[in-house]
């Protein structure tokens, strides 16, 4: 609930908030992905979260951030990465959103969609 509370404030504050309450590593699957969002401008946390996060909803809430927060090849490769290894379904599914919704004229992102 903090977390949904926080987004009405500047992204500088909120992010501050999320970072100094470390709570992109709470123990709660729910208060990690709710956290993404706050960490758009920290793509390595949001990398981080997609790849190695125990939890599908946490990954798949971070690559969604991602897809949206930033559309350079770092953030391409990551969807790629999860589409084509990730052994749930919901990173799976976010990721491929994400390539087909940014990843247009992006051959390795065409070639694993």
């Amino acid at each position: 609930l903090a977390a949904i509370r926080l987004r009405a404030f500047p992204i500088e504050l909120s992010e501050h908030a999320a970072l100094a309450a470390n709570a992109a590593q709470h123990w709660s699957e729910r208060v990690r992905a709710s956290v993404a969002p706050l960490l758009r401008r920290r793509l390595d946390q949001l990398q981080t979260l997609a790849r190695d996060d125990d939890e599908p909803s946490v990954r798949a809430a971070a690559l969604e951030v991602l897809a949206f927060a930033e559309s350079s090849a770092r953030v391409i490769m990551v969807c790629v990465d999860a589409l084509q290894t990730d052994p749930d379904w919901l990173p799976r599914v976010t990721a491929a959103t994400a390539l087909a919704h940014n990843a247009g004229g992006v051959a390795p992102a065409e070639d694993a969609l």
